[in-house]
């Protein structure tokens, strides 16, 4: 009798262990909320769980002081996960003029050779596509995080302009503004949108005309 009572605890502790650390895949919603004076437009957020998922989602414009809506972006929780939620956000500024997009200060000059959107756009895809996280703002997404909205909210400036606000907490960073023309391209930004890292920039700035 007390082996049968023996055997059965381990199975209760066993279902118990099982589902508290085991690797559960979430949802949560994501939205921006437009808190400069001034409507922006093309406006994109990239979401990186590490290697696991990749979420992107982009509107046309958000008008001043308006909140867009919201797109689903895939995590996982549990005691022994060890991803991390990686964010980037970039938008065109008031009269398309300037191209904003986060700027945590792990990798700042992937945009820098830009002068035309259709080049920065390019920059964007190359950062979706990468399996880098190089020029990503972390911020956590946790259990208590899941079926609930996470509001990236844009204000005017470029230091600790952007808020990442969940019910868990909130990450805030900066943002960088690069002035854009209609002008074409240099020979350059055929490479400089294709790499991620510093030096792969400084060789592409050097061969460029």
């Amino acid at each position: 009798m007390k082996f049968q009572t023996l055997v059965f605890d381990i199975l209760v502790f066993l279902t118990f262990l099982d589902t508290t650390v085991a690797k559960t895949r979430r949802t949560a919603l994501v939205r921006v909320h437009n808190k400069t004076p001034y409507t922006i437009t093309e406006v994109e957020v990239q979401h990186k769980y590490s290697n696991n998922y990749k979420n992107r989602h982009s509107w046309e414009s958000i008008p001043s002081g308006q909140k867009s809506v919201t797109f689903e972006v895939e995590y996982n929780t549990g005691a022994f996960t060890t991803g991390r939620d990686w964010w980037f956000v970039s938008w065109l500024d008031q009269n398309q003029k300037t191209f904003a997009f986060s700027n945590p200060k792990n990798f700042r000059r992937i945009f820098d050779a830009f002068d035309n959107f259709a080049g920065a756009r390019g920059g964007r895809d190359s950062l979706f596509n990468s399996e880098s996280t190089s020029g990503f703002k972390q911020h956590i997404l946790r259990k208590e995080d899941a079926n609930e909205v996470t509001e990236i909210i844009i204000s005017q400036g470029d230091t600790d302009n952007i808020v990442f606000a969940s019910r868990s907490g909130k990450s805030t960073t900066g943002s960088k503004h690069v002035e854009i023309h209609d002008g074409g391209r240099r020979p350059f930004w055929a490479i400089a949108h294709r790499v991620l890292d510093e030096r792969g920039i400084d060789a592409a700035l050097a061969h460029g005309v």
